[in-house]
């Protein structure tokens, strides 16, 4: 749909992938959190992450998800 190449996307993919065993790990070791992926039609516009959500204190940030810019690169 966007002209992307087809092993650009793969590999954005694989990298996402590693990203999330590695937020799986540190939840796992760690005890607090967990992550889930779900797969969806086609890629949201926004991320969301929800923090504490039984707290006063909680959380629910939302980015804008642009092509190309990984996880650590977006801004909460």
């Amino acid at each position: 749909m966007w002209e992307i190449p087809r092993k650009d996307v793969e590999k954005q993919i694989r990298i996402t992938m590693r990203e999330l065993e590695f937020l799986r790990n540190k939840a796992n070791a760690t005890k607090y959190g967990s992550v889930k992926i779900r797969l969806l039609a086609r890629e949201p516009a926004f991320s969301f992450s929800l923090r504490n959500p039984d707290k006063p204190d909680g959380v629910l940030r939302a980015g804008l998800r642009v092509y190309g810019h990984g996880a650590s690169k977006r801004a909460f």
